[in-house]
């Protein structure tokens, strides 16, 4: 199991990275599938089994919902991608501190994931103004917060993940006054 867990916390972080260092359509669905991938396993590897599942299907849904519109092909390690970089790594290294040291005990791999997953959403919805970046930062802030709570609060994270990712990535055109 332990090799589970440490592969959940690896997809998971490449998922996260995946969504902060891509401004195309796919690379943004693919780094949600991954993110969503990652925390499903450290559910399964947890124990919840039928958690595990709804959030897979979650996380493969609101993938595939990220593909209907935006920036297309994957857009991903585009120019200046370097303080990107740094900071998905600074990502994986902080919350893989607190959990070692701060929270001994608890240092559960669905909580890694989840601090892991909300820090990369968090960081994609400010390193840009771009909506569709946004929107998949808010379904990574919402997996990830569904699963530090626990397996039950897992499938909600999942469920909001998907509503986010219902929304167009482009603005509607409001009337001018």
């Amino acid at each position: 199991m332990l090799i589970l867990e440490v592969l959940a916390v690896i997809l998971a972080w490449l998922g996260g990275a995946a969504v902060l260092l891509s401004s195309g359509r796919r690379g943004i669905a693919l780094g949600i599938g991954a993110a969503g991938l990652g925390l499903g396993l450290s559910e399964f590897a947890a124990g919840a089994g039928e958690e595990a599942i709804l959030v897979l299907l979650g996380a493969l849904l609101a993938a595939g919902l990220r593909l209907r519109d935006g920036g297309r092909g994957w857009g991903t390690l585009g120019p200046g991608s370097t303080p990107g970089l740094i900071s998905a790594l600074a990502a994986l290294l902080g919350p893989l501190l607190l959990a070692v040291y701060l929270l001994p005990g608890r240092a559960e791999p669905a909580l890694l994931c989840g601090m892991v997953v909300t820090t990369l959403g968090a960081m994609s919805v400010m390193a840009t103004g771009e909506r569709q970046l946004s929107l998949a930062g808010a379904a990574l802030v919402a997996f990830g917060v569904g699963a530090m709570a626990g397996p039950e609060a897992a499938i909600y994270g999942a469920v909001g993940a998907t509503l986010v990712s219902m929304l167009p990535a482009s603005a509607a055109s409001r009337p001018q006054p």
